[in-house]
């Protein structure tokens, strides 16, 4: 998305669907837990209408995140599943500056999102 203007404006975790589909929802914090290799839905609310930019994510955890360690993956929204074995984003509705997105996790992950 660099370079094109478009630019993230805000985001919903959808706490309660996702808390809900996870069984998480009885945790006593305000941020969004979720299971490993369970789908969860975020939509994300850009400052112009969206077409087909391309949309990537980056997840990372601790002080010095790597491929090699499992601590930093980066990937691509796309319009279908991806590999089960690794971190995947799949596009969902839309409007005409806001998408949801179904992201799901390896069942080995090691890392959290922040946006």
């Amino acid at each position: 998305m660099a370079g094109t203007g478009v630019q993230i404006q805000s985001w919903d975790f959808l706490y309660n669907e996702n808390r809900t589909a996870h069984n998480t929802i009885e945790y006593s914090t305000r941020e969004l837990v979720v299971r490993r290799a369970d789908p969860f839905k975020i939509i994300l609310v850009f400052n112009v209408p969206i077409q087909s930019e391309d949309i990537t994510f980056t997840v990372k955890t601790g002080p010095a995140p790597s491929v090699h360690t499992k601590t930093l993956a980066m990937f691509s929204a796309s319009s279908a599943s991806g590999n089960i074995n690794s971190w995947s984003a799949v596009r969902g509705q839309s409007g005409s500056n806001n998408m949801t997105i179904t992201i799901t996790s390896p069942s080995d992950a090691i890392m959290d999102i922040t946006l």
